[in-house]
């Protein structure tokens, strides 16, 4: 069992859990994650590990409630425990002195995978330029900001974009698409 020490909602369906996990926060680098079971009756959900400290044993998580397992886990508090708990898995990201200037780029809960990535960029004496998309709240804006030398932050204000599915033969001539 894996105990949550803290539950922190990010957006109305946006949560970042710290877990105690010290084996996982020992070995845990950027660009890894869990995969994670609730309870006996739970599919396995895989996330990103979004900081991790080695000193304290934890890890955090962000997730957003989409199904099943994620609205089952969004229910449980801190003090609460999750059954299993798996990682680090994945191949941890190349992260390298030398790199110069990086471009990290991500969007609503999307900026959680970069999030590690960025930091370490940035420990390592890379200059670090993080561009987030957000519909409304910025996901880990705050810590974005401290970790990277240029913050860039777009809002999308409209629906997404409509996708054209079939023969694209109809666009030529450079019909327009409404």
């Amino acid at each position: 069992m894996f105990k949550i020490l803290n539950k922190k909602v990010l957006h109305e369906n946006i949560l970042q859990f710290t877990l105690e996990a010290p084996l996982i926060a020992r070995k845990a680098e950027p660009g890894q994650f869990v995969v994670l079971r609730v309870n006996e009756y739970g599919e396995r959900v895989p996330l990103i590990i979004v900081d991790f400290d080695r000193e304290k044993g934890t890890i955090d998580i962000i997730f957003m409630v989409i199904g099943a397992s994620t609205t089952v886990l969004a229910s449980l508090n801190a003090g609460d425990s999750i059954l299993d708990l798996v990682g680090p898995l994945g191949k941890k990201t190349d992260i390298r002195p030398d790199m110069g200037t990086v471009v990290c780029i991500g969007g609503g809960i999307g900026v959680a995978p970069i999030y590690p990535i960025a930091r370490k960029m940035k420990q390592v004496g890379n200059h670090v330029i993080t561009i987030m998309g957000a519909k409304n709240k910025d996901i880990l804006k705050d810590e974005m900001e401290k970790i990277s030398d240029e913050v860039i932050v777009t809002k999308c204000e409209r629906k997404a974009p409509k996708f054209i599915y079939g023969d694209i033969s109809s666009l030529k001539n450079n019909d327009s698409i409404s």
